[in-house]
């Protein structure tokens, strides 16, 4: 989940005194994080005190204060309504930057509530006024609250550049109770964007420093958006931990909109673990907590699920019921007229921000002008000590280009240096693929059917095992080789372990329809190593009459090359047991493959990676092995 919370508190501190209403305001907001109930109970004796006094500043600060509770809570209507009875006060009372406050704040609950329209309008009124005062802590919270809505529309670039701007701003302010929030916002993005890495870096460093200053219940945020990561690199047993983590952190402070939301994403994790009764129980659980909030952007989410769930157990009404409540509710929410809204915002952002440019370079003008008399008088006693600095300057100059010869010269070295050790383990790639146990054992197996007399098969495994041979060398002579010549290697490759194992596993390559695998080049022998491990040490090891399956699936993920690996054999933990029981050593070819990968990654600032993970069953027990090699090539032609 995004998050603004941190923002919402109220902007003027307010010092303890011998005024009750300075006492029980400190007592408020020293509960937050505590329990949010006692809090209001705080805040409404503040708010009694206030009237008492008739101090109308203060009356807005304590419905200010309500109205960030109430938020805090889920309950985004009353917040909205308690914020807006502190802003009717700022307005009569002239109070342009806590008005600018209450702008924020109402928009940041509209758009919690999905009714973005209503949030644009505000956050462009609260960040007008913040950019003719030249606050740059306010600026960077109205930004972060933007970048939000352009996150919500799916707009993810903007939106990053939104969450960047304000996580600028706050760190050279030393905001440092603010960076999580940014750090977690930036995250969501990447995580939106599928790319896991970094939003998985992005949460835990929020969550690392939320422990270090103690915001607990930003703790929730953390692990849940963490959980949403694991879910989406299905992980789910991973991801059903953090969220039920969540949910208990949200549950102690009775946070109603997050409660709704940790409740969607347990349903959705026991529904990618096939558990659909499970999930349609926490969807339902989530729905109601969602209805009593008007948590649109979460009721969307839920009929879509409630929908597909009913129509896999063929319930087709019920289906169509939620089908159309979603639809209806996701119109409502991304209509013409928000879009419009948001586009004339972004316009409206970039005038305003040339304005500001405008005046500063008009300041810097005067200035320039007031100074250029004093500059005169000073180029006549420069220009003696100018011959120095151009002196100086040329030593500097050569110093520079002596040190960038060295490090040149170091660099073209290291590069030499890898392209050796390169070419030295794509001949241990060679001599690991013509390993004299599979020649013989396949000759023994070819010899066989001669002496059986099967001329048609013996013939057939004999031509297979040359083109294998023929391939090999022919794929050694080259630094990268088309994809179709690597598989039609690997297929011979298959057939004939399968011939030297009498067919105790079948096996299967798929290829997405929109790859051209004659125009992808990638490094021999990579992918060889990994299928051999899962024949020998995964599917071979399998109890006897328990047939072996090898799936090699070849897909594109941008300008990268996916290629997964995957076997039902005994599993990653089992197969070290037996070796370690036989006296086997790990497999020498994935550790020369390995390092390969990393060699190519120096030399070419390549993003080859290998990733292994284990297969779960529907009882989440290990039932084999999988393991996903990705080629960052720059140059794919699909």
């Amino acid at each position: 989940m995004l998050q603004a919370r941190a923002l919402l508190l109220p902007e003027k501190e307010l010092k303890t005194d011998t005024s009750s209403f300075s006492y029980y305001m400190e007592l408020s907001a020293s509960n937050r994080q505590t329990n949010i109930d006692i809090s209001l109970e705080f805040a409404f004796k503040a708010l009694s005190k206030a009237r008492t006094t008739g101090k109308k500043s203060e009356i807005a600060y304590a419905y200010n204060e309500i109205g960030v509770l109430f938020y805090l809570k889920g309950e985004y209507y009353k917040a909205i309504e308690n914020y807006n009875c502190a802003l009717d006060i700022d307005k009569a009372e002239g109070n342009t930057e806590d008005v600018a406050l209450r702008y924020n704040n109402i928009g940041q609950a509209y758009s919690d509530l999905g009714d973005y329209s209503e949030a644009i309008d505000f956050f462009k009124e609260a960040l007008s006024i913040d950019r003719k005062s030249g606050d740059s802590s306010r600026i960077a919270i109205r930004l972060n609250n933007i970048g939000i809505v352009y996150f919500r529309f799916e707009q993810y670039p903007k939106a990053l550049d939104f969450f960047r701007e304000a996580l600028k701003i706050d760190s050279i302010k030393s905001n440092a109770s603010l960076l999580p929030a940014r750090l977690n916002n930036i995250g969501k993005v990447y995580l939106q964007m599928q790319k896991f890495n970094e939003a998985l870096q992005f949460f835990s460093r929020a969550l690392e420093m939320d422990q270090k200053l103690g915001h607990e219940q930003d703790q929730a945020i953390r692990y849940s958006n963490l959980g949403q990561t694991s879910l989406a690199t299905n992980k789910y047993v991973e991801a059903l931990n953090y969220f039920q983590k969540a949910l208990e952190i949200d549950s102690r402070f009775r946070n109603k909109s997050d409660i709704a939301s940790d409740l969607y994403y347990i349903g959705l994790c026991f529904k990618r673990m096939n558990k659909r009764n499970d999930a349609e129980q926490y969807f339902k659980m989530s729905l109601q907590k969602s209805s009593e909030i008007s948590y649109t952007s979460n009721l969307i989410d839920i009929y879509r699920e409630l929908s597909s769930i009913s129509e896999e157990n063929g319930n087709s009404t019920a289906a169509l019921a939620y089908y159309k409540k979603w639809a209806t509710l996701k119109d409502s929410l991304f209509d013409k007229h928000t879009r419009k809204k948001l586009s004339d915002f972004q316009s409206f952002y970039e005038s305003e921000k040339r304005a500001q440019e405008i005046i500063l370079l008009q300041k810097e003008k005067v200035i320039s002008n007031l100074s250029l008399a004093k500059k005169e008088q000073e180029i006549e006693s420069q220009r003696v000590s100018k011959l120095w600095y151009v002196t100086l300057l040329l030593l500097i100059i050569l110093i520079i280009v002596f040190v960038y010869h060295f490090i040149l010269q170091r660099e073209k070295k290291k590069q030499l240096n890898l392209k050796q050790q390169l070419n030295l383990y794509m001949q241990k790639a060679l001599i690991q693929q013509m390993n004299p146990h599979f020649f013989f054992n396949t000759l023994n197996s070819i010899q066989y059917y001669i002496l059986k007399n099967d001329k048609v098969t013996s013939n057939k495994y004999l031509s297979m095992f040359a083109r294998l041979m023929r391939t090999t060398l022919n794929n050694s002579q080259s630094e990268v080789i088309p994809l179709s010549d690597e598989l039609d290697a690997l297929k011979t490759y298959i057939e004939l372990e399968q011939l030297r194992f009498v067919n105790r596993f079948d096996f299967s390559i798929e290829i997405e329809d929109d790859i051209d695998s004659g125009s992808i080049n990638i490094p021999p022998f990579i992918l060889q190593p990994y299928i051999e491990n899962a024949i020998w040490h995964g599917l071979m090891n399998l109890e006897e009459g328990k047939n072996g399956i090898l799936l090699i699936r070849i897909s594109r993920q941008e300008n990268k090359l996916l290629c997964i690996i995957e076997d039902n054999g005994i599993g990653r933990e089992k197969a070290k047991e037996i070796n370690a029981k036989s006296g086997k050593f790990p497999s020498l070819g994935t550790r020369i493959t390995e390092t390969r990968i990393s060699l190519i990654n120096q030399l070419y600032k390549s993003k080859f990676s290998v990733d292994y993970s284990d297969v779960l069953n529907d009882i989440n027990e290990i039932s084999g092995t999988r393991v996903e090699i990705t080629l960052g090539i720059e140059n794919i032609k699909l």
